[in-house]
């Protein structure tokens, strides 16, 4: 498996069942956003393309879009929870120097260092 390193995350969060879903900085298009990652840590995580980005100008309210759901981001100047299908997630991104996204044969997989 190669490693990416952990701080290119737009966005780390975690529901409430403990799934992550893991928004890594890629190159491209849709602000660098080409996949959402959704499993639970230390197994195979699912990738989700992406089919579209929607921020926002007020500082950051960001919508991304893919075929099983979208992921809320809302701006940290209007305050408001993170949500993935219409349900609260915790965002997480301030630990994201403990976590490692590696990719490998068709899997990815998301671990605590």
């Amino acid at each position: 498996m190669v490693a990416i390193n952990s701080s290119p995350f737009h966005y780390l969060l975690k529901a409430n069942d403990d799934t992550y879903i893991v928004v890594p900085h890629e190159e491209g298009e849709n602000y660098g956003i080409g996949h959402i990652y959704i499993g639970k840590l230390n197994e195979t995580l699912k990738a989700l393309p992406v089919t579209n980005v929607r921020r926002f100008r007020d500082g950051g309210t960001t919508y991304v879009e893919t075929a099983e759901g979208t992921l809320f981001i809302p701006s940290p100047y209007k305050g408001g929870e993170p949500t993935w299908m219409n349900a609260t997630v915790s965002d997480i991104l301030a630990e994201a120097e403990y976590y490692t996204l590696a990719h490998g044969m068709a899997t990815s997989q998301l671990t605590r260092t």
